[in-house]
């Protein structure tokens, strides 16, 4: 018994200082102010899909070891060595994944940011989300301290695997509802495809490449790589030891729960664990991917994206009723504000096109107005020339028939000489 108050009171202990650190994490976009140009910033009628998720995202943005350049230049990576039939631009996509970020945090900030939607909290109409890897981490920690409490007496050891399993079981039980509730929160604000299938894409997680050495064994899945490791059926006390293998139990044991999770909520559902189950891929950290396997991530992904049209112009979004008759209204009315607001900004977009035009055609019209002053002179210089070139001419008409007269009278005053001579 005291054992197991032993274990309560270190659960306890973690968890609110969880708590803590879920404030401190949520400081960093408190105000739902999507405006990074670097990142998360939303562009009307361009922006496509928003991605939410923690460092397995944010850090494509980042580059350096784990990332590339931006994660429309990931998706457009060939999938299985095929060119992707049409490429994203950096414009059409908002990520708003951040490191270190459970899901507490993000159910927390999409219940602090959803009813500013259409004001400063701008996002798209198509949603991409995958998160739960931190909370495996936290219960790493929580079961190699208590582990580390227990094994030690014998009836330590008689309760640690139950400990253990209690554990995993409630961070399971965690990310699971978590993220049920996130795509709750999202959906009344999500477009649709067809068949009714709203457009958010649920990403399941993938191995870290911490070394189970105890369990080494070649997965069913790929037979060709000895140094994948069956995860799935590794009880999860058994690696207490092993903090990092914990997100790579983790997801193998929620990953049909997620997949049930989408179908129940009408979305879309990607598994990525077995194509990334390659510690080749993943860096010296053990949890981030190296720039190979961020791209080879993004490839999978890309290819998914297209397959369900995420790639074309979205809709508009289309209203889920939640049963809740004031939360329906303000959703409602959330949804035609934003309409509105986007409609705002076409216009304003096209107005400010329009006045750049009419800016130029002014400017234009600047220039020919002076030179219509200055061929009004230039006119003015030609008609004087042309009386001067006029005078000019009867000048010399005059001269050539005075010339003319002076030959005609040196003509007659030489006959005359010449018969007075005579």
């Amino acid at each position: 018994m005291k054992m197991i108050i032993i274990f309560c009171l270190i659960f306890l202990l973690i968890t609110n200082a969880q708590s803590h650190e879920v404030d401190r994490e949520l400081l960093v976009m408190k105000d739902c102010i999507t405006n990074d140009p670097k990142k998360n910033f939303f562009t009307p009628s361009v922006t496509k899909i928003t991605f939410y998720g923690d460092s397995r995202m944010d850090l494509v943005n980042k580059g350096g070891v784990f990332g590339s350049n931006s994660m429309a230049k990931i998706l457009n990576e060939p999938y299985k060595g095929i060119q992707q039939s049409s490429e994203f631009l950096d414009d059409e996509i908002q990520n708003l994944g951040y490191e270190g970020w459970k899901t507490g945090d993000l159910k927390k900030h999409l219940g602090d940011c959803i009813p500013k939607i259409g004001a400063n909290y701008k996002i798209a109409k198509r949603f991409v989300l995958s998160i739960g890897g931190n909370n495996f981490i936290d219960a790493g920690i929580l079961s190699y301290v208590t582990g580390n409490a227990l094994r030690f007496t014998a009836q330590g050891r008689s309760i640690l695997p139950w400990a253990l399993g209690t554990i995993f079981i409630f961070y399971q039980w965690q990310v699971v509802n978590d993220t049920s509730h996130m795509i709750g929160t999202l959906k009344p604000f999500a477009s649709s495809s067809t068949n009714d299938i709203k457009d958010i894409l649920l990403i399941g997680g993938y191995p870290s490449s911490s070394p189970l050495v105890l369990f080494q064994t070649t997965s069913t899945s790929n037979p060709s790589n000895p140094g994948i490791v069956d995860v799935k059926n590794i009880p999860a006390w058994a690696s207490y030891l092993n903090v990092f293998a914990y997100p790579t139990i983790g997801y193998a044991h929620i990953e049909d729960d997620l997949r049930k999770l989408a179908s129940d909520h009408k979305i879309h559902y990607l598994s990525v664990f077995d194509e990334m189950n390659d510690s080749s891929l993943m860096s010296s950290d053990f949890i981030h991917p190296t720039e190979r396997g961020f791209k080879k991530w993004g490839s999978i992904v890309g290819e998914k994206l297209r397959k369900v049209k995420f790639n074309t112009p979205s809709k508009s979004r289309s209203f889920v009723a939640t049963g809740n008759r004031w939360k329906d209204t303000e959703n409602e009315l959330l949804i035609a504000l934003e309409e509105e607001q986007e409609k705002l900004a076409a216009y304003l977009a096209a107005k400010a096109e329009l006045e750049l035009r009419e800016k130029r055609l002014r400017e234009i019209q600047a220039k020919i107005r002076d030179a219509e002053y200055k061929l009004s002179l230039i006119q003015k210089r030609i008609e004087k020339v042309d009386g001067e070139i006029k005078e000019t001419k009867a000048k010399i008409a005059d001269l050539d028939a005075q010339i003319v007269e002076a030959r005609t009278q040196g003509i007659a005053a030489s006959n005359r000489s010449e018969i007075t001579s005579a």
